[in-house]
């Protein structure tokens, strides 16, 4: 009898979209008939408990502190620059001994860095699942701008837009300054060192998790890059109750959501700002721990039109409003893509910027610089995008383009996933 082939999908479980694309994708493994572990800690690791084998490590409760998830969600800032040797010469230990019990023939991560090494370290195929926008490609093809909250003071002096975004790509594949630790690390067990901060996000094989059509500049791809269209959320949630009785009032309809990375000062002054509009407001407060407890404490604070909900069904409310304002994560972008309505992005780090930008060349929405919002600025655009109907045509368009992938005429992403990953591998 052939010897089952095992599998570790892993993720930073803080991180509610990450966990969701890495349980589907062990899901999957596991249906072809793989033996599949899952790893990581947090929030949301219930997510990857569903039907796999969950494995715990002692060392990322040490790793996965507060200070340093907030510094892994503010990469513009910090880049790879949050641990100590030490630190991460032990969290590269245990998953090296993890691996050594479990012998797995493939790993698989999102957003889980340090397998970038222990990987190496230990010898076993890695496969990073991740934005377009994030890879080495994007730098490449020069469609990367330079981040709006952490500019690069003596690129931003470069008054040409275009001359500047090429010397700004160019920059980013040969800077690794904030790598410096990983590869000292590197280098103290005789591994291939990261030669720029971006490949550490990089695997032996690589899948973005995005649609194709959306980046045209991306043609003859290199063999250890795919893509698997966007990975969309298949968990149900429930409707709140305030969505069972509402009633129609004849006012537009405004959903906020800034999925599970979104800043509390940002959504509040977002939340601020929408006081002031002539709409219904539907707020999910997902993205900060007891966000939603305090809103609903302050309830006098908020006209009657404001409805909360720590968590809402995504694509059904993108649909039902007229308007989401998003915060430009790779799993929001698409869900409000697919509602066929139109968005406005405030995104929180380049990634977020890059995925905002990306679907903006469809037409179909706005985007504030965080570092500039202001409720003027919001209300403005609210009231530029309610004006012109150019924008809805363009949703929906948007909308038709990228419908395969949710209604069954594609195969599903997660299947796409487990093809490419075992063609390149198995040539099967």
């Amino acid at each position: 009898m052939e010897k089952r082939k095992r599998l570790i999908v892993a993720a930073a479980a803080y991180n509610w979209a990450e966990a969701h694309r890495m349980a589907e994708i062990g899901k999957e493994f596991l249906k072809r008939g793989w033996e599949v572990f899952s790893l990581g800690s947090g929030r949301y690791d219930y997510l990857l408990k569903d039907k796999m084998e969950h494995l715990n490590l002692e060392e990322d409760s040490g790793w996965y502190t507060d200070e340093r998830i907030k510094k892994l969600m503010d990469m513009d800032k910090w880049g790879n620059d949050y641990c100590r040797e030490e630190e991460l010469e032990e969290m590269t230990a245990a998953e090296v001994r993890l691996m050594e019990k479990i012998r797995p023939d493939l790993v698989i991560t999102g957003y889980r860095t340090t397998l970038s090494l222990s990987c190496r370290i230990y010898g076993v195929p890695l496969v990073w699942v991740l934005s377009a926008v994030v890879s080495p490609l994007y730098y490449k093809y020069g469609l990367a701008t330079m981040p709006e909250r952490v500019p690069v003071r003596f690129v931003e002096t470069i008054e040409d837009r275009e001359l500047q975004r090429a010397y700004y790509c160019r920059l980013a594949l040969k800077n690794k300054e904030t790598s410096r630790v990983w590869n000292k690390v590197a280098r103290n067990h005789g591994v291939r060192q990261f030669e720029c901060d971006t490949e550490l996000f990089t695997g032996d094989f690589n899948l973005m998790s995005d649609a194709p059509e959306l980046f045209p500049e991306f043609r003859g791809l290199p063999r250890e890059y795919r893509f698997c269209g966007p990975l969309l959320n298949h968990e149900e949630i429930p409707q709140p109750a305030w969505k069972k009785t509402y009633k129609e009032t004849g006012r537009k309809k405004i959903l906020v959501t800034m999925g599970s990375s979104g800043e509390r000062d940002i959504l509040l002054k977002v939340l601020e700002g929408l006081k002031k509009a002539d709409a219904d407001i539907f707020v999910s407060t997902a993205s900060v721990k007891g966000m939603l407890e305090s809103l609903e404490k302050d309830r006098g604070g908020f006209p009657e039109s404001f409805y909360f909900a720590e968590r809402l069904p995504h694509l059904d409310m993108a649909g039902w409003v007229d308007l989401s304002i998003i915060h430009g994560g790779q799993g929001t972008v698409y869900t409000t893509a697919l509602g066929g309505k139109p968005f406005i992005g405030i995104p929180m780090f380049s990634e977020q910027q890059y995925n905002l930008e990306n679907i903006m060349r469809a037409g179909s929405g706005e985007k504030i610089s965080a570092a500039k919002l202001s409720s003027e600025e919001l209300l403005e655009r609210i009231d530029r995008i309610f004006s012109d109907g150019r924008y809805y045509e363009k949703a929906e368009e948007l909308r038709r383009l990228l419908e395969p992938y949710a209604d069954g005429r594609e195969e599903s992403p997660e299947e796409k996933a487990f093809m490419e990953i075992n063609r390149f591998f198995f040539n099967d």
